[in-house]
């Protein structure tokens, strides 16, 4: 099952192993989990775990490591076309126009805008997705 992981859920992880977030990038990381981005996404993820914030969290080895382990659904410089708007932000309308393009099960975000939303596919919290994979970060 194919998930998209937007952005705070890697920093959500990054900053805390014992939060929600964590579980869903260690399932990535064993295999257990398919996650999906895009250049774009990936491009956004790579300028946000490289901030000043998270030094003491990831070193830029680990940050590569991270990027080079995400599987490209799509090539390098071909992210998903958009489509009509669905939400009013448009990072987070790419984020479902990429989870509908790759045919992902559900969209993973700790952004009230994308979660509150009712969207095909899902948008879940950490939590609610990390329960419903039957991750545990306890």
């Amino acid at each position: 099952m194919a998930v998209i992981l937007e952005v705070n859920v890697f920093a959500s992880a990054a900053l805390s192993s014992k939060g929600p977030a964590a579980p869903l990038v260690r399932a990535l990381r064993d295999e257990t989990l398919e996650v999906v981005v895009s250049p774009q996404l990936l491009a956004e993820l790579d300028d946000a775990l490289r901030r000043p914030r998270f030094r003491r969290f990831l070193t830029f080895d680990e940050v590569d490591e991270l990027l080079h382990e995400l599987p490209h659904a799509l090539p390098p410089g071909a992210d998903p076309e958009p489509a009509a708007a669905v939400l009013r932000d448009k990072k987070d309308d790419d984020l479902v126009f990429l989870a509908r393009a790759v045919g992902a099960a559900c969209i993973v975000s700790g952004d009230a805008a994308l979660t509150d939303a009712l969207l095909d596919p899902p948008a879940l919290t950490p939590y609610r997705a990390a329960e419903h994979l039957g991750l545990s970060w306890i």
